[in-house]
């Protein structure tokens, strides 16, 4: 069983043009539904297709170990912090994006058939704003087979860095989205992982 620690840092100092989030109740919190929307793709690092006999496809299983479920920012211009929450479920919101991710590099085929189980645990999922909005992914991911032997794990971390207009929902939702894009190109150009993917480990 391999394990590997990948961690890649892309700044995307873009000038935002997004809409301030609305505060509710509490001034010091406010809340977001979590969007996907990606500045980046996977192709922009050029994902490597796996050489010779395709992989087995995947099944992709998620879980949140985060120990606050709902934050997922921070805004620490002004004096007293001000928390970002969501309403929503990121593991499921990162279940979906996982998936939609990596079947579309065309390594392997993601369905819930597969034969092979991605294991994938959030372990960070978070912005944090000060005059620039500086976003972390990090997820334990385990590739595990029909027998239920691991055979590759390790931790996959995303990053991406921008300008933008103070308390934007949109930043915010910039921001996650393209480092969760990060974390799982990181995985797939991961050479061991992609031989654990197909069989060579």
């Amino acid at each position: 069983m391999n394990k590997i620690v990948i961690s890649v840092l892309t700044a995307s100092l873009v000038a935002g043009c997004a809409h301030h989030m609305e505060t509710h109740g509490d001034a010091d919190t406010a809340t977001i539904p979590l969007v996907w929307k990606p500045t980046t793709s996977m192709a922009t690092a050029g994902t490597r297709e796996l050489t010779g006999k395709a992989p087995p496809a995947l099944r992709i299983e998620v879980t949140d170990s985060r120990s606050e479920l709902q934050v997922i920012g921070r805004n620490t211009e002004k004096l007293q912090p001000r928390m970002v929450t969501t309403p929503d479920n990121v593991a499921a919101f990162v279940s979906k994006h996982v998936a939609e991710l990596i079947d579309g590099t065309g390594v392997t085929e993601v369905n819930s058939n597969g034969t092979l189980l991605l294991k994938t645990e959030v372990v960070h999922f978070f912005v944090e704003e000060t005059e620039i909005y500086s976003g972390d992914v990090r997820l334990k991911v385990t590739l595990i087979d029909g027998g239920g032997n691991a055979l590759w794990t390790g931790i996959t971390n995303g990053a991406s860095v921008r300008f933008g207009r103070s308390f934007s929902a949109e930043n915010y939702e910039q921001t996650l989205s393209d480092s969760l894009v990060e974390a799982v190109r990181n995985l797939m150009q991961s050479s061991s992982f992609r031989r654990a993917l197909a069989g060579d480990a």
